[in-house]
């Protein structure tokens, strides 16, 4: 699976993510994307780019999380 999380920050706070999938097969990972965070009952909003040739997964936290937490969570940060 291809895509960029982007993280939404708030001075050194995360309130919610953003997955970009526009390589060429960016449908099928999308799906597989949602697949897995609705696994794991995590709600996922899903927006077509303008472009129409790719998305945007969007997760909206009900809190805040500090910035070095969640870049040290299981799966998550650069080096996942």
């Amino acid at each position: 699976m291809y895509g960029r999380c982007l993280p939404v920050l708030y001075g050194r706070e995360l309130r919610r993510l953003a997955a970009d999938f526009d390589e060429a097969q960016w449908r099928e990972d999308a799906r597989a994307f949602v697949s897995a965070r609705k696994a794991v009952d995590v709600p996922v909003a899903l927006e077509v780019s303008r472009s129409g040739a790719g998305t945007h997964a969007w997760i909206f936290l009900e809190g805040t999380v500090p910035v070095q937490d969640a870049w040290h969570s299981p799966g998550s940060g650069p080096h996942s």
